[in-house]
């Protein structure tokens, strides 16, 4: 677990090659050492091309120290290996024409993330002629699979990880994604005269401050600025995804990676195609490859923990994990509301499994907290949930350094009720659609009022992504007088489409960013076992069924059987703060950081040049929440509706932090793009 970066330099023939400068590397290490404090380290090479062209290459290491403490320090270099030797030359023979450049047989990886599946793999490597330096190094076990396989080594590996390989014989550098993004890596290209500069990093502020150091600043994209604010900073595309400007997010499309990994012959067999099974039967099928995933997922050097709300995913997770382990520690926490807080159900849950349970309260600075976040992120993050997950994350590292979590258990199993709305009849739709918007309340959130209203909107846009976003479509359009931007599930979505809208976008650009933030920023390792790709090929070689009687009706099950009914039968309630209620009450500070903010003329700075936001409006949503709450309204004495705005007001507030922070910076131009 670790943050990583590097830069690969081309210099064509003719040109004088010039060094890359240590300062742009250091650009990138000060960017990425908040993801690993436990070590650091850098490596280059340079390779001259028969044609005369030269490559160079130059990769940096902060490390997070989970596995193999004394054998797994990065930059990883492995060189003259036996077994790579073969394996590489073996690929060489089989390109038409093609030969080594660099050496034959040598590697330096750079990696964030875990292979679970490493043991199996180092000891098929072994029998193959392999030979390692390390104990039980999981980035050893990359780099030797990547000399046996090559890219096709993806096909064998269940890991999260963003990794980069530099492959010397060929000159190249390599990047490794797991199939959900769980770990986040960016890449920009740049042009110094005939110099062609590519480099990559876990973090934007990496690749901006490397950017910056090489003389070129970029203008703020405004379609994407739209997005973030829309979305939270998730949205759906293939490909690579444009954070600002010159700097993108690679995806697993962008990335490839096929197929489902191989495991040894004792863990779970999935069913044949065309074998599909009753309900019974998927549920005994998912009870195995959960309790599998788990295991797998509990390989550390260091103390682990897992989160723990109460709620089905979670429960179920420690469950398996007390199984394996037998002395777990569960953790959880309390909110200072009782709308909002499950951690009483934890507790009951802790006490029947057996575990070691620790509760932790919310923090005092949230405001600070919120700040520190967004900027880490490098870009506006709209969901308020960060903040408890980060405090979450931050006690735990007291006590545990690898934390299970339930990641991934809704959007596998259909466990959002906004995926229920395409079971809806025609004509339940238009008499839904014919109702009064205005006549409903939308002071409380959390409401079915509010909920109503909602569905209200989305239908008469029938659009799907109104349910998902945080500006439907009238407030997008009253903010950005624009109106939105069409997309390919607008329409015509059934369940199947729903959820993968919500996998695709919901759990890669919002859940696992949030969280691999607040774990790599408190110095903990979040492992995920509902994201194990066994589990998600198990829809398609089962075909589990969606269940209109009941979501989550898998999981559900299992929780009854393993659990009991008063977990099973809890209703949903989502790891959420009283984010409306506290930019009122100022809690934390997050009342006067709203107004710092949000009570200027240009509180989003450059944003403004190149995109006009109605700030009319945005006094509207203040005054509309604030007499939501009570409270009388701060920029008018006439009469407003009420209004929750909470989620919007908190993805105002992270666009004006990330706007600060450009300015601060000098990462962009005023120019528009």
């Amino acid at each position: 677990m670790c943050g990583i970066g590097g830069i690969l330099k081309i210099t064509k023939p003719g040109e004088r090659h010039q060094r890359i400068p240590e300062a742009w590397l250091d650009a990138i290490d000060e960017e990425i050492k908040w993801r690993g404090p436990d070590g650091a380290g850098r490596f280059r090479d340079v390779v001259a091309r028969p044609d005369g062209t030269v490559v160079e290459v130059a990769l940096v290491h902060r490390r997070l120290s989970i596995i193999d403490h004394e054998g797994g320090g990065q930059p990883f270099v492995v060189n003259g290996c036996p077994g790579c030797l073969r394996g590489q030359t073996r690929r060489l023979d089989r390109r038409r024409g093609a030969r080594s450049i660099g050496a034959v047989g040598r590697f330096a990886v750079v990696f964030n993330g875990c292979v679970y599946n490493q043991q199996f793999l180092r000891q098929a490597l072994t029998e193959a002629g392999h030979v390692f330096a390390s104990d039980h190094s999981d980035t050893e076990v990359l780099a030797h699979a990547y000399g046996e396989w090559g890219f096709r080594a993806r096909e064998r590996l269940d890991a999260m990880c963003a990794a980069a390989i530099w492959d010397s014989s060929l000159a190249r550098v390599v990047l490794f994604r797991d199939y959900h993004d769980e770990k986040p890596l960016f890449v920009t290209r740049l042009r110094a005269g005939s110099q062609r500069i590519q480099a990559f990093a876990s973090t934007i502020p990496a690749l901006a401050a490397m950017r910056r150091a090489c003389g070129s600043s970029s203008p703020v994209a405004p379609k994407r600025v739209r997005l973030w604010v829309r979305f939270g900073g998730h949205r759906h595309s293939c490909g690579p995804i444009r954070e600002f400007d010159g700097v993108f997010r690679t995806q697993f499309n962008h990335v490839p990676w096929f197929g489902i990994p191989n495991a040894p012959p004792q863990t779970v067999a999935l069913p044949p195609h065309d074998q599909p099974l009753s309900f019974e039967e998927t549920v005994d099928l998912s009870d195995a490859l959960i309790s599998d995933s788990v295991k797998r997922r509990l390989e550390a050097d260091v103390p682990i923990g897992c989160f723990l709300s109460g709620g089905v995913d979670s429960s179920l997770i420690a469950y398996h994990a007390q199984r394996q382990l037998g002395n777990l520690t569960t953790l959880t926490m309390r909110m200072p509301s009782d709308r909002l807080d499950e951690s009483k159900f934890a507790v009951e849950v802790a006490r029947q499994l057996g575990t070691r349970h620790v509760v932790f309260d919310a923090s005092p600075h949230a405001a600070d907290d919120l700040a520190h976040l967004v900027r880490a992120i490098g870009a506006p993050f709209a969901d308020s949930s960060i903040l408890p997950t980060y405090w979450l994350c931050n006690g735990a590292a007291e006590h545990v350094k690898v934390a299970l979590t339930g990641d991934g258990g809704d959007e596998l199993f259909y466990g959002y009720q906004r995926q229920m709305i395409p079971s809806l009849s025609r004509r339940r739709r238009e008499i839904i659609r014919r109702l009064p918007v205005e006549l409903l309340s939308e002071a409380n959130p959390g409401s079915r009022s509010s909920k109503l209203a909602r569905l209200v909107r989305a239908l008469r846009t029938n659009t799907y992504r109104d349910l998902v976003s945080i500006f439907p479509t009238a407030d997008y359009q009253a903010l950005f007088s624009v109106v939105p931007e069409s997309e390919w599930w607008d329409k015509n979505i059934d369940h199947s489409s729903a959820r993968a809208i919500d996998e695709w976008q919901y759990l890669r650009w919002d859940i696992l960013k949030k969280t691999d933030t607040a774990s790599m920023m408190s110095g903990i390792e979040a492992r995920a076992p509902f994201l194990s790709r066994r589990l998600w090929a198990m829809d398609l070689y089962c075909k589990l069924p969606y269940l209109r009687r009941e979501r989550k009706a898998v999981p559900r099950a299992l929780a009854r059987r393993h659990l009991g009914g008063h977990v099973a039968d809890r209703p949903k309630q989502g790891f959420a703060i009283p984010i409306s209620d506290w930019w009122r009450s100022d809690f934390g500070g997050l009342g006067t950081l709203l107004f710092h903010y949000l009570d200027k003329p240009r509180p989003f700075g450059q944003v403004h040049d190149v995109l006009p936001i109605n700030m009319d409006y945005v006094r509207q949503m203040i005054d509309e929440h604030w007499a939501a709450g009570g409270l009388t309204p701060k920029y008018t004495t006439r009469h407003v509706r009420k209004r929750d705005h909470g989620q919007r007001l908190f993805a105002l507030v992270s666009l004006a932090i990330w706007a600060e922070q450009l300015d601060e910076r000098g990462w962009v131009s005023n120019r528009p793009d």
